[in-house]
């Protein structure tokens, strides 16, 4: 069984120095290569469903920031566990979702409500399984002074658990369908959903989550936008 559990990693590690040789370097900008600066107006907004397990790990890693963003909301998507008490004990901005409309998604839908409810210059999207690293918030913030686009931040895996590890090949097929590697549609990249900074006015011109309100994989079309 442990053997088995063996091959899809290594698998994923002979592929990745394949898909660097064939397809090019990846463009790809590290958090640490960036410079911090003073905040900017930051707005993190967080769709949540029954997330009770997670969201404590994710606005505690933000609580703990060495730059607070201006705001955090969570857009409580009729969660029936305590995910809103406990966005509410660590001071998040919660909003409970409206009814969803008949051509919307979900995850679209909830997001949305958190942009009209936002007040900063750049929006902030979080998965509500994903945690920050203390001064991530000061490296995204320094993002948006050096250039008003979007940016999309593949998360680093934590694996706990054996069986996990299958998912290191998933990982690296998705890092080469965002076409971060230098190919014919270099200029068209896809987003992580996971993790998503982007520019008021760069969201506004785009239609936002309104024109990608009927995907289900709403932040690969949003990136062909």
């Amino acid at each position: 069984m442990t053997g088995a559990l063996l091959i899809f990693p290594c698998l994923a590690l002979l592929c990745a120095p394949a898909l660097w040789i064939v397809l090019g370097r990846p463009r790809i900008l590290t958090l640490d290569s960036a410079q911090p600066s003073p905040p900017s107006s930051i707005s993190v907004i967080i769709p949540a469903r029954n997330e009770e397990i997670n969201i404590g790990n994710l606005l505690s890693s933000i609580n703990a920031q060495c730059t607070a963003p201006l705001e955090v909301i969570v857009v409580n998507d009729g969660s029936t566990d305590r995910t809103s008490m406990i966005a509410q004990d660590h001071g998040a901005l919660v909003i409970d979702a409206k009814p969803l409309p008949q051509d919307w998604k979900g995850k679209p839908w909830a997001c949305q409500q958190g942009v009209d409810a936002a007040k900063g210059s750049s929006y902030l999207f979080l998965d509500a399984d994903t945690s920050l690293s203390k001064n991530a918030i000061s490296i995204l913030g320094a993002l948006t002074k050096k250039s008003k686009k979007v940016y999309s931040i593949c998360p680093y895996h934590k694996i706990k658990k054996p069986y996990e590890q299958l998912s290191s090949f998933f990982n690296v097929l998705m890092l080469a369908g965002s076409n971060a590697f230098k190919l014919k549609d270099a200029n068209k990249p896809a987003l992580f959903g996971q993790c998503m900074l982007i520019s008021r006015e760069h969201y506004l011109q785009s239609g936002g989550h309104a024109a990608v309100k009927d995907k289900v994989l709403e932040n690969f079309h949003l990136s062909a936008i």
